[in-house]
């Protein structure tokens, strides 16, 4: 049902822990179906700068805050549903 919509290809690398300096590891980046989008939503970055513009992403795969996807961190995750209200994706913030 999604293939035609998911009609994009995104890197997506999960976080997997901290190094021993404290740094962000990550597994190695792999080609996900995807839609998407840029959006004007304003938020903070990491360094608490306002960015008004953002990337929302629409996926069948999970990803969790913290992951990246085409190099960017993920800010915001949350659940995408269907017309019926089932739940038939993600919808990822970066």
């Amino acid at each position: 049902m999604l293939a035609d919509y998911l009609n994009q290809t995104a890197q997506h690398a999960a976080q997997t822990g901290f190094d021993d300096r404290g740094q962000t590891t990550y597994a190695p980046a792999v080609a996900v179906a995807c839609r998407r989008q840029k959006k004007a939503l304003t938020g903070y970055t990491e360094n608490a700068q306002t960015r008004t513009q953002r990337t929302v992403y629409y996926l069948t795969d999970a990803v969790r805050e913290g992951d990246t996807l085409d190099g960017c961190k993920v800010l915001g995750v949350d659940t995408w549903a269907g017309l019926g209200g089932q739940e038939i994706g993600y919808k990822a913030v970066v």
